[in-house]
C-alpha cells in the first residue's frame, strides 16, 4: 500500500508470491476505491502462507463487504482504520465481519490536522478499544511509532496505548520490536496477581470475596483470567 510507490505495484505483487513460499504474514492492500485494490484482490487465492488481509483506510461497512468475497475461507480481514470518517464508523466496521481493528495514528493526524502527541492520540484509541470491545474482538492493534533511535519514546508510547486498552503496536523497524513486546507482555507483578485471583477464586465458595484486602468479583476475575491468558 503506501508502502509501494505506484509505479511499482505490479512488480511488488509479482516478487510477494516468491517471497511468500517460507514465510508468515500479514498482507496490507490497497483501499476500495483505488486502482490498485482490484489487482492486489486478484492475487489473494495465489499466495501461500497467508494469515490475513489487512484492508487500508477503511472508512465504512461497504468496504468491507466489498473485499469480503474475495478473501479466501477462513482467512481473517483486518480493518485498519486512519481518519476521522473511519474512526466515527469504527463500532459498525468492528462488527461488519472483520477480525481485528488496527490504527493508522499516522494518517488519522493528517485526517484532523494534529501535530504528534500522546494526548492527542487518547480519543481516537479510546474509542477504537470500546467499539472493539462492543463488537465482541480482541482489543485493537496501536498505529506505529515513527521513532527508530530512541527507544525510550517508543516504550512511553507503547505504555501509553496500552494503559487505554490497546492489545499491541504496530512496528515499523524491527528495532523496536523487543521494546513494544516488553510492554504488551504480562509483567512478573501481574502474572503474580493474576495467579493469586485465580488461586483464591478456586478455592472460594462465593461469587465474591477479598484478596489481600480487595474484593474480587466476576470483572476482576475476568481481568486475571485474560491475562493468564496471554503466557
Amino acid at each position: 500500500e503506501d508502502g509501494v510507490s505506484n509505479d511499482m505495484k505490479q512488480q511488488a505483487r509479482d516478487r510477494l508470491e516468491t517471497w511468500s513460499s517460507n514465510r508468515r504474514y500479514l498482507l496490507r492492500i490497497n483501499p476500495v476505491g483505488s486502482e490498485f485494490c482490484n489487482g492486489d484482490l486478484d492475487r489473494l487465492t495465489s499466495l501461500r502462507n497467508l494469515e490475513g488481509v489487512v484492508l487500508a483506510k477503511v472508512v465504512d461497512v461497504q468496504q468491507i463487504e466489498y473485499v469480503q468475497p474475495f478473501i479466501p475461507p477462513g482467512l481473517p480481514l483486518i480493518a485498519l482504520i486512519e481518519s476521522a470518517l473511519g474512526l466515527i464508523a469504527a463500532p459498525q466496521i468492528a462488527r461488519a465481519g472483520v477480525k481485528r481493528l488496527f490504527f493508522g495514528s499516522t494518517d488519522y493526524l493528517e485526517s484532523v490536522g494534529a501535530t504528534v502527541g500522546q494526548e492527542v492520540l487518547n480519543y481516537p484509541r479510546s474509542c477504537l478499544v470500546v467499539a472493539s470491545a462492543a463488537a465482541g474482538l480482541d482489543a485493537p492493534i496501536d498505529g506505529p511509532s515513527l521513532e527508530l533511535k530512541d527507544l525510550d519514546v517508543v516504550n512511553l508510547d507503547a505504555k501509553s496505548a496500552r494503559a487505554l486498552g490497546m492489545g499491541g503496536k504496530l512496528c515499523i523497524h524491527p528495532m523496536q520490536v523487543e521494546t513494544i513486546n516488553s510492554v504488551f507482555y504480562p509483567t512478573p507483578d501481574e502474572i503474580n496477581w493474576a495467579e493469586s485471583v485465580m488461586t483464591a477464586w478456586e478455592a472460594s465458595t462465593s461469587a465474591v470475596f477479598q484478596l489481600d484486602g480487595k474484593l474480587i468479583d466476576a470483572p476482576i476475575i475476568r481481568q486475571a483470567q485474560r491475562i493468564i491468558g496471554l503466557l
